[in-house]
Parts: C-alpha cells; structure tokens; sequence
C-alpha cells in the first residue's frame, strides 16, 4: 500500500516537472481515486514551484551556472523540438496574454496563474508579478489563489469525465 503511494507520488511529481499542470491533473485524477487528493499534490507542488521562480528572476547572476546547463540541454534536446515548432502567432498570442494581464494588475497575476495552457501557469504568474514589480507576500497570494482555481476547475473537470466514462462501461 505504501509503495504503490509513493510510485505514484513519483509519478506525480515527474509529470509536473516535465509536463505542466494540465498534464498533471489528468494523471492525478486517474491514479487517486478522489479528485481533491489530486487538487492538494498539484496545488502544493505549485506553490513549491513560486519562491524558486522568485530567486531565479531576483538573482539572476547566482544562477548562471543553471543557465550554462540550460544552453547545454537545449543543444542535447534539439533534435526532438526541431520537430515541433513555434509559430510567429503562437509568439504573439503569447506576448498579448501578457499584455492584457498587466494592464488587469494583481487580477491579471492570478489570470495567468490560473491558465494551464501554453503562455500561463506559474512561471509566467511569477514573471508578472516581477514586473508589476508587487510585494511578495500579496504575489503569493495571487500567485496561490490563480494556482487552486485552475487545479480545482481541471480537477472537477476531468474527474467529471472520468466518473461518466466508468458509468457508460458499466452500462455496456
């Protein structure tokens, strides 16, 4: 019992590091049998995530060594994201999503906090909230609030999806 719980705390926490949050959550709801056991790993590996993307943007001369292992797995791993390319529009949906959340101000941090799609999510909740150039303690709490709406809202979601494909193949 304990081992299969920490396999899939592992696995959890694998997803979310490689994948993002709308990969997660999915993964979440079908390895836990309750979708708020999914809510609470996710939004607490995101709030994690927030003091670590504080540092690297506050202190970006202490961590050059990470932006050198960076480079280096970028070149290692350029053969695969050859293949999917971003488009131009892709670059600037993106740039206007950020645009629209800083002129929304502390609204707009939690906004991005909350997508789980591509040009949201934490590390772009974090970049705003530097901007804005906001006071950590509230950015936490923006930063926080975005994260669990976006994990309860995918969570009742996929769990909703979840529960009427187990009720139509016990139908069938």
């Amino acid at each position: 019992m304990i081992q299969k719980f920490i396999f899939k705390t592992i696995l959890l926490i694998f997803t979310h590091i490689i994948a993002s949050r709308l990969i997660s959550i999915p993964v979440a709801v079908a390895l836990f049998v309750k979708w708020y056991i999914a809510v609470i790993f996710i939004f607490a590996m995101d709030v994690v995530q927030i003091p670590l993307y504080f540092y690297i943007y506050e202190s970006p001369k202490k961590i050059k060594f990470l932006m050198v292992r960076l480079r280096l797995w970028r070149r290692r791993t350029s053969r695969v994201t050859k293949k999917v390319k971003v488009t131009r529009g892709d670059r600037n949906w993106q740039a206007m999503l950020l645009k629209r959340a800083q002129r929304l101000g502390r609204l707009g941090v939690m906004f991005v906090a909350a997508m789980p799609s591509l040009g949201g999510g934490m590390w772009s909740g974090v970049l705003l909230a530097h901007l804005l150039k906001l006071d950590k303690k509230r950015s936490y709490l923006l930063l926080s609030a975005g994260s669990l709406i976006s994990c309860l809202v995918l969570a009742l979601g996929f769990g909703g999806i979840k529960t009427i494909i187990i009720h139509v193949f016990k139908l069938i």
